[in-house]
C-alpha cells in the first residue's frame, strides 16, 4: 500500500504558467535569447525538451546556471501564484486518511515553503529542491534513501515527460499531472503508471492506492466539483 505521497510543485500543486513565462523572457531579455510570445505555448509544450531548448537559442550546457538564476529571481514573482482549484481539498482529504505528504522540486526550499504558508497548504512533512535539473533521478532516489522509504510504498505525482522518465529509471511508481505544463497526449505516449486529469481524479485513483487511517473514512465523489480554490491551467517551462 501506498503510504507516502510526493508533489511536484510548479504544474502540480502551483499553477505557475503566468510567473514562468515572465521569468523565462525575463532571464532571455537579459542573456539575449528569444523571448517567446504566448502564442507559441501550445507548440512548445509538444515539443522534446532538447527541441524547446533549440527553439529558444539556449545552449543546453547554459541550463543549469539559468536554473540557478531562474530559482533566485521567481520569489519576486510570487505575487501572481496561485494554487490550482481542488488542491487544498485533496490535500486535507488524503492527510486525513493517514497520507504522509511531501514535496520534491527543482524550485527552491524557500519559495515553497511561502507559497504553503499564504495559502494554508501546510500538510507536508519534507520539502526537498533538487538542483540537478537533468538529474531528477537523482534528487528522487535521495529523498527515498533520506527518509529511508522502500519504493513500494511511494508515488510521485508531477506534470512532465521527464519525470516519467526519472520515475522508471529507479523503478517508482508515478501518477502524472494532466492540468500542468505537458499536455495529456504527450504523457499518456510515455505510459506513466496512472494520468489524472484534475486533482480530484488523482484523489479518487490515490484512495485505492494508500492506506486509511480509519474505516470511517468515506471516499471523494466522482464528482470534480469542489469548492474553489485559487487556481488555473498549467506550468513552468
Amino acid at each position: 500500500m501506498v503510504k507516502h505521497v510526493v508533489f511536484d510543485f510548479d504544474g502540480t500543486l502551483a499553477d505557475s504558467e503566468e510567473v514562468c513565462f515572465q521569468l523565462l523572457n525575463e532571464i532571455a531579455a537579459k542573456h539575449q535569447y528569444r523571448q517567446l510570445q504566448r502564442s507559441e505555448l501550445p507548440g512548445l509544450k509538444m515539443l522534446p525538451y532538447p527541441e524547446r531548448l533549440r527553439q529558444l537559442g539556449v545552449p543546453m550546457i547554459r541550463v543549469p546556471f539559468l536554473a540557478m538564476e531562474a530559482r533566485r529571481t521567481y520569489r519576486s514573482l510570487m505575487g501572481s501564484l496561485r494554487p490550482f482549484d481542488g488542491v487544498r481539498e485533496v490535500l486535507s482529504r488524503l492527510s486525513e486518511r493517514g497520507c504522509v505528504l511531501h514535496v520534491l522540486s527543482s524550485n527552491a526550499v524557500a519559495n515553497i515553503r511561502e507559497f504553503l504558508n499564504r495559502y494554508d497548504l501546510d500538510f507536508f512533512e519534507t520539502i526537498s529542491c533538487e538542483t540537478n535539473f537533468f538529474g531528477k533521478h537523482i534528487g528522487l532516489r535521495r529523498f527515498l534513501r533520506s527518509q529511508n522509504l522502500n519504493r513500494d510504498e511511494v508515488i510521485y505525482l508531477a506534470d512532465e515527460v521527464r519525470d516519467v522518465d526519472a520515475c522508471r529509471k529507479i523503478g517508482l511508481r508515478i501518477l502524472s499531472t494532466a492540468w500542468g505544463f505537458d499536455p495529456v497526449e504527450k504523457l499518456e505516449a510515455v505510459n506513466p503508471n496512472l494520468t489524472a486529469r484534475s486533482p480530484f481524479e488523482a484523489a479518487r485513483m490515490l484512495e485505492s492506492l494508500t492506506a486509511t487511517r480509519s474505516s470511517e473514512v468515506s471516499v471523494l465523489p466522482l464528482s470534480d466539483e469542489a469548492p474553489a480554490s485559487e487556481g488555473g491551467s498549467l506550468a513552468a517551462v
